[in-house]
């Protein structure tokens, strides 16, 4: 077992009780609950005495089951992955799904096929015509929420053979409840909501160059903060062709979106929403420290002597901002700083230059922990259409094929194809494990009621006022949240 599994193995076993702080208020408390439990996943312990689901002898007589999964987009950057493989090819990952599932079919007589293409518009299509064309669904976690409260999806404690609490199921469907009810949920299954969460990546050739400073004990010593991070940006930047502006010919301190300002944001601890004793949604009006982590998450963002977002690239004639944008900049040694998702890892492959993985920046030093947000609006997760009319055949497979993905699609995505191939050197991959170990699933967020999730973006490009940009959006978010709790609340499947 390599350095990489090892630490996997140490920090995922022991995070609950090394990254969760014990805060002095509410609102901390409950936050806490937002953010991903993944104590109960030994993988050493497992890998001498595999632990198996707890599922009753059955045989479905080579009844095929069919996944509903996402096409890859135009840029190739999201799609599907993990659910079906052909043939074995030598390929990690294609070869895990392979072997999970021929073990799976094996084990309970069923054929496992996969129809890719646009999931919210086939499902509805399928659920409305009554076919039960699909067996199990993956959509991203944000059509997800929508589909659930108009009544598309089976709730999880109608799925008798899934067992939310074994180690292959996030134990954060905590905070993916509305009303104690699961209609969605993420696990050992996906990868994409892996693939999704953002990190900060970081060019060693142009850290050594510019004179940086130990980034990793930053990290370790609990100094890595927005502060510091704006004024490593600011100090790196420089204009080398001197026209007066930073482009895609200079040194960029961060390369990165727009969207940033929501990656900072929230990965300074702040939600959308919380949740009342009763296991419902509420919203928390911006305090002075989340208007706070808006303003500095502002002043990075649009620095334009320090960073270059794929915007300003793309209005500068580059059709593909990212791909012939930031990305070539940060592989060519013109930024010391990438915000990307881990998924970007993947076209680092040909990088001559070393890179490091670092998390998100703390707003400040008294932050609790490095917070990691995901992208529910690419992130896939795992749901059963009311179509599928034989829940215990559904959930013995998604119990059967979670269980057997923690021990051979997981390993293959951490260990092998994220380690040996991408990530180069033991501090990234420690840094790794503490990144996956502090995500936060916002509902908030993920339902976006009002676009209440997106009023930090809403600051750019001019800037604006954060408190009153909330203000207006607050009552069409409420009103939304509380139609869904309702539908929730009614729902019968």
């Amino acid at each position: 077992m390599n350095f990489f599994l090892k630490t996997v193995v140490l920090i995922l076993s022991s995070a609950a009780v090394f990254f969760v702080s014990c805060a002095a208020d509410e609102t901390n408390d409950n936050r806490e609950i937002l953010t991903q439990d993944a104590g109960g996943a030994d993988i050493a312990e497992n890998a001498a005495q595999k632990l198996l689901p707890d599922l009753p002898e059955a045989d479905y007589n080579g009844d095929v089951f069919t996944f509903l999964v996402r096409e890859y987009d135009t840029n190739g950057y999201w799609g599907s992955y993990e659910i079906y493989a052909e043939e074995e090819n030598g390929d990690s990952i294609n070869d895990a799904v392979y072997q999970r599932n021929r073990a799976v079919e094996a084990k309970l007589n069923i054929n496992i096929q996969e129809i890719r293409g646009d999931v919210v518009g086939l499902a509805k299509k399928s659920i409305n015509a009554n076919d039960a064309a699909y067996d199990c669904i993956m959509p991203s976690l944000m059509s997800a929420g929508s589909m659930a409260g108009s009544g598309y999806l089976v709730s999880f404690d109608r799925l008798p053979h899934i067992d939310l609490e074994k180690p292959w199921w996030d134990k954060n469907t905590k905070n993916m409840t509305i009303g104690g009810r699961l209609f969605f949920t993420v696990g050992d299954l996906c990868i994409m909501d892996k693939d999704s969460i953002f990190i900060v990546m970081f060019n060693k050739t142009v850290a050594k160059n510019s004179g940086a400073e130990d980034l990793y004990g930053l990290v370790r010593e609990n100094k890595w903060t927005l502060d510091k991070f704006h004024s490593v940006i600011k100090e790196t930047a420089k204009d080398l062709n001197g026209d007066g502006k930073l482009g895609f010919d200079d040194l960029a301190g961060l390369v990165s979106s727009d969207y940033g300002i929501n990656i900072f944001y929230y990965n300074s601890g702040e939600t959308v929403t919380l949740k009342d004793e009763n296991d419902y949604p509420y919203f928390t009006p911006p305090s002075e420290r989340g208007i706070l982590a808006a303003e500095k998450a502002y002043a990075i963002i649009c620095d334009k002597s320090a960073s270059v977002l794929a915007s300003d690239l793309q209005s500068g004639g580059i059709s593909n901002p990212w791909t012939d944008g930031i990305n070539k900049m940060f592989q060519e040694d013109r930024a010391l700083f990438f915000v990307a998702q881990v998924t970007f890892i993947h076209r680092t492959r040909t990088m001559e230059s070393d890179f490091g993985i670092l998390p998100s920046p703390k707003l400040d030093e008294t932050q609790d922990k490095y917070y990691t947000s995901i992208n529910p609006g690419v992130s896939n997760c795992i749901a059963v259409p009311v179509t599928a009319n034989d829940t215990k055949k559904t959930s013995a497979v998604l119990e059967a094929l979670s269980a057997e993905s923690k021990y051979t699609l997981i390993p293959a995505y951490y260990d092998i194809t994220i380690t040996n191939k991408m990530i180069r050197d033991e501090e990234s991959a420690e840094m790794l494990d503490l990144i996956l170990s502090s995500r936060i699933f916002d509902l908030g967020y993920i339902f976006n009621w009002g676009d209440l999730g997106n009023v930090p973006l809403s600051l750019f490009p001019n800037g604006g006022n954060f408190v009153s940009t909330y203000e207006k959006r607050e009552p069409k978010a409420i009103s939304e949240m509380e139609k869904t709790i309702e539908a929730f609340k009614n729902l019968e499947n």
